[in-house]
């Protein structure tokens, strides 16, 4: 394979390379051009498309924190933009538990900020993936 379009591959650029409404035997891809180090391939036998997607890194991120005024802010590495933040709140003598809620729009940053809430009691945060 071969770009020979006049703009560099990006994630979500796909191609079909065949589309039938059986087939059999197994479907390989080789010889496929280099992407930058934040793009992966996709290959996805059963629709015959070949795609570009962002990589995402699947190893223990690392959350790092800063406190502006009343501002809580949270950041993880950009290689990890993908990760779901999710977190709980609770009375101060409860502690974790498992009701964990998903922060909206966070798998598509690799950043975080909210106010403080000292009402809030305690507040945990945590990074899954998918």
């Amino acid at each position: 394979m071969t770009n020979v379009g006049a703009s560099p591959l990006a994630a979500g650029d796909s191609f079909t390379l065949f589309a039938a409404s059986t087939y059999s035997n197994n479907f390989t891809t080789t010889n496929l051009p280099a992407l930058p180090s934040n793009l992966r391939w996709a290959w996805s036998p059963a629709s015959g498309t070949l795609s570009v997607v962002a990589s995402v890194s699947t190893t223990p991120p690392h959350i790092t924190n800063s406190v502006s005024g009343n501002q809580l802010t949270l950041i993880w590495s950009a290689d990890h933009t993908g990760w779901r933040l999710q977190g709980q709140t609770n009375a101060v003598n409860t502690g974790l538990t498992r009701t964990w809620c998903d922060v909206p729009n966070s798998a598509a940053t690799n950043r975080f900020t909210v106010p403080l809430a000292p009402a809030n009691g305690s507040t945990f945060y945590r990074l899954v993936y998918p």
